[in-house]
């Protein structure tokens, strides 16, 4: 099972990157990353952090043969809650793209994230 940690629901994936959640993982649950308070201290980062994980937890399954979360967000969060879940020794991953860009006739510039794969943030 996949926890999608992220502000980007699974269902409005594109289908390669949903595709690949599913081969990999078997199934795939959203948790919305939560909105960080750009004053908040460290140690309530820390905090926050180990309630997030403790839901992630909650929602992993013991019957799945591969348990990871999907962690994107707010820097200082990410990194606070890939270190609870290396703690606990659940893998964290986090999707790559590529980022391609076409220049408008107008001199605007649009951008398309092209899925690549799930890489982890730590090694295991």
């Amino acid at each position: 099972m996949l926890v999608n940690l992220s502000n980007h629901p699974s269902d409005r994936w594109p289908p390669e990157q949903r595709d690949a959640a599913l081969a990999q993982f078997g199934t795939v649950t959203d948790l919305p990353f939560p909105e960080v308070d750009p004053q908040a201290r460290t140690i309530e980062i820390a905090r926050l952090a180990r309630t997030i994980t403790s839901e992630c937890l909650r929602r992993l399954t013991d019957s799945a043969s591969v348990n990871a979360v999907h962690v994107a967000g707010e820097f200082t969060l990410t990194y606070q809650i890939v270190r609870e879940l290396e703690r606990v020794g659940i893998r964290a991953v986090v999707a790559t793209t590529r980022r391609i860009v076409a220049e408008q006739p107008s001199g605007e510039r649009t951008y398309r994230f092209e899925f690549s794969m799930f890489r982890d943030y730590y090694r295991q």
